[in-house]
């Protein structure tokens, strides 16, 4: 199974996705969720994660700017 993080502001998105995806059937475990890109990095950090879902406007550090900073920190992994 694939760790995944799911980055999102709105809560009904979060919610939507958890529920219309069969994350399971489909290989992968809904490891956590995020309100923005410096909550998720944190995730990033302190998790084993394998693949993040993000919105790309979010208030703070918006998804670009987490993919961004997401590959900065795997690259020195």
């Amino acid at each position: 199974m694939y760790n995944l993080l799911l980055v999102d502001d709105e809560p009904l998105i979060k919610v939507a996705f958890q529920s219309a995806v069969e994350w399971g059937k489909n290989g992968f475990l809904l490891a956590a969720t995020a309100s923005n890109g410096q909550e998720a990095l944190h995730i990033v950090e302190t998790q084993h994660i394998d693949a993040v879902i993000t919105d790309l406007k979010m208030p703070g550090m918006d998804g670009l700017a987490l993919i961004h900073d997401c590959l900065l920190y795997t690259s020195d992994a």
